[in-house]
């Protein structure tokens, strides 16, 4: 695990993208060691998949200055050497070889670091297409459970700031900023 500190100074909404960032990049850093016949997924809002068990998780804290994120904290956990039941670690699925934890973490930073700038340089869009080709359950159905209701229905995606779409029949589709998400 490991934290790094952002300063996008933008707005709320936009902040919010920087999970995607991250995700990616660490996702990238993955396919590093990843061994062929293993499917990573990228799990909405903040979780990396390897062959459906849980092998990395984002967590991101923020400090406003009025209306604008002056800081983000990206807290950052990869179960590298081992994982808890139920979850799977990279040397478990890696080619063969043993993943030293401070080299994998530099190669986690240096894709950060380019995503970061990318999105910073030519906003969301591409970072949302990378996303969306890795994520987990696209196009089946899922249960979004928030803190006093649960909603059912198709995942279509994330739209342009990152929050889940989901289609609940023609032409009704929610868009949902914070919820556990059920496959």
């Amino acid at each position: 695990y490991m934290s790094a500190l952002l300063r996008p100074e933008c707005g709320a909404q936009i902040a919010g993208q920087l999970s995607f960032v991250v995700a990616v990049a660490v996702s990238a850093a993955m396919d590093e060691v990843l061994a062929d016949g293993h499917k990573k997924t990228l799990k909405w809002p903040n979780d990396i998949l390897i062959d459906g068990k849980k092998c990395a998780g984002i967590l991101l804290e923020s400090g406003m200055a009025g209306a604008m994120v002056n800081w983000i904290a990206v807290g950052i956990g990869v179960n590298v050497l081992s994982a808890p039941e139920g979850a799977v670690c990279l040397q478990e699925v890696c080619k063969g070889r043993q993943v030293p934890i401070h080299p994998f973490r530099d190669v986690v930073l240096g894709h950060l670091s380019a995503r970061y700038k990318h999105w910073r340089e030519h906003g969301f869009a591409d970072i949302r297409g990378e996303w969306l080709a890795q994520a987990h359950a696209l196009n089946q159905p899922i249960k979004a459970r928030l803190a006093s209701s649960e909603f059912s229905g198709i995942f279509k995606g994330i739209d342009e700031k990152g929050a889940l779409l989901l289609e609940q029949g023609p032409g009704k589709v929610l868009n949902i900023t914070a919820a556990d998400i059920i496959c």
